[in-house]
């Protein structure tokens, strides 16, 4: 438009400078041509030419120098111009440039945020990859999968590896159900009556069976580690020579016959007793035998094994209870709680007959305090809230919930005494609990 608008301008300029000569040179002609022209014309027209020349030269050098002022104008229009295309030429390349290193950026950027979520998703997927990876390890090797089985019409032998290859590659499982009228019988009848010996009960009968591994050239192997072993019988049973017209006379138990490197019998251990095996039996209240369970690391000779009591006389048990509060580390008992102890009779032989310790027959109160637990035979000991006697034995049990129950004490002829401990903790009440 700017360029458009000078070049009318000086088209304009010219038009005017060009007019203004040819009418100066029309009246020059005019004056010349004149027929009435007299001498003193001639002579005015002598004098008139002069100042026709000057004009003409005037004129001449007016266009001249109209003529270098539109050439310089266009000079300027032409380097502002040039100015202008290359500024904006500047300024498209410019645009461009930066248009380009823009996109150029973004196109980097994007790839770089590309990567790194590439980079992110795939050390996700490495990451979930490997915590199911780690959770499925856990998951086998939370499985047991080492499981053996032996059956026969009246029972089924469960063993199952605890521990990771416990059970020897390539053994099999081996059961020999040891009968009356065996050899072996005899035998392990035998080490039972020994193993009496000294305690207040005789053996009543017994179910045996020597349990093992067996390579595949039929050699006894031992387990690599502990291996929990389920008897389940498909009925319940108890052995023909047991009495059981008196069954709270009665109590039922494993016995492992525990051998040295030489295959010899080197003791016969009470699972259920021992109080760092993990063994229990289920009877019915006739004590007929419906399940054991035991986890042990060696195999040989195991019974199931009917005892009954053979004291003389009364027998009871003296538990001596101790009331106070720790201040510190240190027990502090009551003084003249009127309570001295707590008595199990012989006579309490039904499991429902449970000594609740927390019942006022047992505990005390105590203004601004309140009980908060029993422990047995020390400050620290087990907690408990039950005490009872076994319903086959002359075992005095304990229980937290009622429900479990575990083995504590005996009750004895020579009246056997143990300690029990009530802690008690201050309230803001003012009455004791």
């Amino acid at each position: 438009m700017k360029i458009s608008l000078r070049k009318r301008i000086i088209a304009f300029t010219l038009s005017v400078i060009l007019l203004f000569s040819g009418s100066i040179s029309g009246f020059a002609s005019e004056l010349l041509e004149s027929e009435q022209v007299t001498e003193t014309a001639a002579v005015v027209s002598e004098e008139v030419t002069e100042p026709v020349t000057e004009v003409t030269e005037v004129t001449t050098e007016a266009a001249t120098e109209a003529t270098e002022a539109v050439v310089a104008m266009l000079s300027e229009e032409v380097t502002e111009t040039d100015e202008e295309v290359t500024e904006a030429a500047t300024e498209e390349v410019t645009e461009a440039a930066t248009e380009e290193e823009t996109e150029a950026a973004t196109e980097e950027d994007t790839v770089e945020a590309t990567e790194e979520e590439i980079v992110e998703e795939t050390e996700t997927e490495t990451v979930e990859e490997t915590e199911e990876s780690e959770e499925e390890t856990e998951e086998e090797t939370e499985e047991i999968v080492q499981v053996l089985e032996y059956e026969d019409n009246d029972v089924k032998i469960h063993v199952e590896a605890v521990g990771a290859d416990a059970i020897p590659e390539g053994a099999s499982l081996k059961v020999a159900p040891i009968t009356a009228g065996d050899a072996e019988y005899n035998k392990v009848e035998q080490q039972l009556n020994e193993k009496a010996e000294g305690e207040e009960y005789e053996i009543a009968g017994f179910l045996a069976y020597d349990i093992t591994f067996v390579d595949k050239d039929g050699k006894k192997v031992e387990p690599n580690g502990n291996v929990r072993v389920t008897i389940d019988y498909k009925q319940a049973m108890v052995p023909e020579a047991v009495n059981t017209e008196k069954p709270e006379e009665l109590d039922v138990t494993v016995m492992h016959f525990e051998e040295n490197a030489f295959g010899e019998v080197q003791e016969v251990v009470d699972m259920v007793a021992a109080t760092n095996i993990q063994a229990a039996v289920t009877t019915t209240t006739d004590v007929e035998v419906e399940k054991a369970e035991f986890v042990t690391d060696s195999f040989s000779v195991f019974t199931i094994a009917w005892t009954r009591m053979t004291w003389e006389g009364s027998k009871s048990l003296i538990v001596t209870a101790h009331y106070g509060y720790f201040n510190g580390g240190s027990y502090v008992e009551f003084i003249d709680t009127g309570m001295t102890g707590i008595e199990i009779p012989d006579g309490m032989s039904a499991e429902t007959n449970a000594i609740d310790l927390h019942d006022s027959e047992c505990a005390i109160t105590v203004q601004w305090y309140q009980l908060e637990e029993v422990r047995l035979d020390t400050k620290t000991g087990s907690v408990a809230r039950y005490l009872k006697r076994s319903s086959y034995s002359n075992k005095v049990r304990y229980s937290l919930d009622g429900d479990t129950y575990v083995d504590w004490a005996e009750l004895k002829s020579d009246t056997e005494t143990k300690d029990i401990y009530y802690i008690y903790v201050a309230n803001s009440s003012g009455s004791g609990v």
